[in-house]
């Protein structure tokens, strides 16, 4: 739900010369090649956070763990 409402909102900003906003389907393509599953996940535009809500979901269906259990996430604007 949250990801429709933000793709939603990025197609009405890309309209009005708003940010850019990746799409849900690149972000779960490039978690899926990388699969961070343990360790430090950072993302340098995390913006709407799409990374870390995806690397969360990879590691909590493969690894069958809470992500704070097996991460640290750290973002910038």
């Amino acid at each position: 739900m949250y990801e429709y409402f933000l793709n939603k909102f990025a197609q009405t900003c890309s309209q009005e010369g708003g940010d850019f906003f990746t799409p849900p389907s690149l972000v779960r393509f490039i978690v899926g090649i990388l699969e961070p599953d343990r360790g430090t996940v950072f993302d340098p535009a995390c913006g709407s956070g799409g990374m870390f809500i995806q690397t969360g979901h990879l590691i909590e269906l493969q690894r069958h763990a809470k992500p704070h259990q097996r991460g640290v996430f750290h973002g910038q604007e």
